[in-house]
């Protein structure tokens, strides 16, 4: 018996807050059945589907409480979370094996329930091809200009053979193409007997030099290029190796490769092994490699009778005007170009742009070299001749490092960029400029270009006893008329203004179109205005790639080394 039974208003209160709770707590789990209805979680793949390279695992995953994380698992092991849209994993399958694997992912909403999606998926990255085959894949790709593509095969190319030297050359020429200089060298030392490959050394060589050129080097960058010069050259004579083992009795082919690797005697009596019946073709040749010699004379008695007999062709033509332009005949030069520049044949266009540089046709230059450089872009002598049409230093500069780096072994891009630092305002980079001219005078010691400049940069820091024993000897074995002006230069220098004058009148004598100076200049007025401007005595010079633009640029070499960005000088 209850003490105090409840009174039936009581009962009923109580029946009544009982339903309410009972009817809350249904609703509650009715919400909460809802929640867990929504919550979804798929991914791209399905059982037996086929991955490769850096594969992308994106999660999409749904929730009414929102999505906290998603975990990505391969083979049981945690590979990454995501914890915002898109959930997303980049799956670099050539670090793991070819094969069958395990792909789990698991998705937290924010009241801690979990959904999981598991599907088997299998890594085919073609190895079992083989590193050399993949490599030749990437290669034809980077050739063909598909970044992606090449440093996917390269990179599968490494995994199969982390030694593959092809595969090396691919990933560092994309390096370069990103200015990852050092990433190109540590990958380029990676390849298998990179050291003895000839391409292999040269691309080295490219990759150094623009390492070389960072402003923390600038204190060693003369040491620098000159190591990559002395590697340039192993590469260049390890080419030649190459080409006579497999083509001794085509001189032609032979000459070319000992052109590229600068030795332009050796090229000339190579040639010479046709015997007097040889075809057009080589005594072209033959007479390239007299003017790269500035044996000028021979080069212009070797291609005279060509014209006279009309046997001549325009790569002739186009070794004649260079001839005379290295004799200072530039309106002449000119006009034997003529007839070939309407066809936009950039070896014509390049001489026509020396001359009309030189002459001071600023409109005619620009638009030669820029024709020249659209007929060849990977020719040296159409980007140097470019260089000296750009009147802006930084720009102009820019150029030249494509100069340097495709004609290392050319004087007159060296010694233009001497004289620009030599003029540097905001730096005395005197003694590197001296550098670099001893540079080339270690390979052409009787190169006047060079010594008529450390004549100037001399005379321009009053060191008169090391520049006066040089112009001495220049001026007793010639009589051209720059030679005649530095000489006026150096004796106003040294305040003999009489004997000065009669070298300055000699001079205007002989070239009164360059040289009618209202008076005479300073050494670096004039460093600035012959070697900067003007270019009146520049090392002028033919490259193959001009001369004969249908032929692939990569006949001497057969590099991979990418069009990558120049950087300054």
């Amino acid at each position: 018996m209850l003490l105090n039974p409840p009174s039936r208003g009581t009962s009923r209160a109580f029946m009544r807050h009982s339903v309410l709770a009972l009817a809350a707590a249904l609703l509650m789990l009715l919400a909460g059945a809802s929640a867990r209805a929504e919550f979804k979680l798929t991914i791209d793949f399905k059982d037996g589907d086929k991955i490769h390279d850096v594969t992308k695992v994106v999660a999409h995953a749904e929730s009414s409480d929102g999505i906290d994380k998603v975990e990505f698992f391969v083979d049981d092991q945690l590979k990454a979370t995501a914890n915002g849209i898109p959930y997303t994993y980049l799956w670099d399958t050539i670090a793991d094996k070819e094969g069958q694997h395990t792909l789990a992912l698991t998705a937290y909403d924010a009241n801690g329930q979990t959904k999981k999606v598991t599907v088997a998926v299998e890594i085919d990255n073609e190895l079992g091809l083989g590193a050399d085959a993949l490599a030749k894949t990437a290669h034809t790709a980077l050739l063909a200009g598909d970044k992606e593509k090449a440093g996917a095969y390269a990179r599968r190319s490494m995994k199969a053979d982390a030694s593959c030297l092809l595969a090396a050359r691919v990933v560092a020429a994309l390096a370069a193409k990103d200015f990852d200089w050092d990433k190109a060298v540590a990958t380029l030392e990676k390849g298998a007997g990179y050291d003895s490959d000839p391409d292999s050394i040269t691309e080295m060589a490219g990759y150094k030099m623009h390492r070389a050129l960072r402003p923390e080097n600038a204190a060693s960058f003369v040491s620098l290029l000159k190591s990559v010069q002395e590697l340039r050259q192993t590469g260049a004579d390890r080419n030649v190796e190459r080409v006579k083992a497999k083509e001794a009795a085509n001189h032609e082919a032979v000459g070319d490769t000992l052109i590229a690797a600068g030795h332009y005697k050796a090229a000339q009596l190579e040639y010479q092994k046709a015997g007097d019946g040889m075809p057009v073709t080589t005594a072209n040749r033959v007479a390239l490699a007299y003017a790269l010699q500035d044996n000028i004379d021979l080069a212009i008695a070797f291609v005279r009778p060509m014209l006279q007999d009309k046997k001549a062709d325009r790569v002739t033509r186009a070794i004649y005007g260079l001839a005379l332009l290295r004799k200072q005949k530039f309106v002449e030069a000119r006009a034997i170009v003529e007839p070939d520049l309407a066809s936009g044949y950039p070896a014509a266009n390049i001489i026509a742009a020396y001359a009309d540089v030189v002459d001071g046709n600023t409109v005619k230059a620009v638009a030669e070299a820029q024709a020249a450089v659209a007929g060849a872009p990977k020719a040296a002598d159409a980007r140097y001749v470019n260089s000296m049409i750009i009147r802006n230093l930084s720009d102009s500069e820019t150029e030249l490092v494509q100069v340097v780096n495709l004609a290392p072994f050319q004087s007159g891009p060296y010694i233009d960029y001497a004289a620009r630092i030599a003029l540097q305002k905001n730096a005395d980079r005197v003694e590197d400029a001296l550098k670099l001219i001893e540079m080339v005078l270690s390979r052409e010691p009787e190169n006047l270009g060079a010594k008529l400049a450390k004549v100037l940069i001399l005379t321009s820091k009053n060191r008169d006893a090391e520049a006066e024993p040089i112009l001495d000897y220049i001026a007793r074995h010639s009589t051209a008329p720059d030679v005649e002006m530095i000489a006026a230069i150096f004796l106003t220098h040294k305040s003999k203004v009489g004997q000065a004058q009669q070298y300055w009148d000699a001079a205007r004598r002989q070239d009164p179109k360059h040289f009618d100076f209202l008076v005479v200049p300073a050494a670096l007025v004039y460093l600035q205005d012959w070697e900067r401007k003007t270019h009146y005595r520049s090392g002028f010079f033919l490259t193959f790639e001009s001369l004969f633009p249908s032929k692939s640029a990569d006949k001497a070499g057969g590099g991979v080394e990418a069009d990558a960005g120049q950087q300054k000088l």
